[in-house]
């Protein structure tokens, strides 16, 4: 007979596996090293970041201008996605800041979830067949 003083000892168990969800979301590469370069070399938008650092990133007007020139090979909508911070006292990039894949995981998500509760909708074919 177990003594009352001593509860047994259980083992933590590790928590249980998905199951049966997909990763829906977009995998989206890395930027490359000459977008990092070009976000670097035509930066015109600095935040303080505190700590002597910056964000630095490209803005739309600016990068539309960059597109239209050919000075940047990445599309605007990659090169929005990515920032830099900078610091000041080093003179490099401390990181690189990518939203791409916060903004494909949140896209596929928003339609993942939405398509649960989409009604069927009816095409005008579908109704003039059916009404006479």
């Amino acid at each position: 007979m177990p003594s009352a003083a001593r509860a047994p000892r259980f083992a933590p168990r590790s928590a249980p596996a998905s199951f049966g969800v997909f990763d829906l979301a977009r995998r989206v590469a890395p930027p490359s090293a000459e977008l990092v370069s070009a976000i670097q070399r035509y930066a015109d938008v600095e935040e303080d970041a505190g700590g002597g650092r910056l964000r630095r990133r490209v803005s739309a007007h600016r990068l539309a201008e960059l597109e239209a020139r050919g000075l940047i090979d990445a599309p605007a909508e990659r090169a929005a996605c990515v920032a830099l911070l900078w610091d000041e006292r080093e003179g490099q990039i401390v990181r690189v800041l990518d939203d791409a894949p916060a903004k494909a995981r949140g896209v596929s998500d928003r339609a993942w979830w939405e398509s649960l509760w989409d009604e069927p909708r009816l095409t005008l074919a579908a109704q003039a067949g059916g009404a006479r």
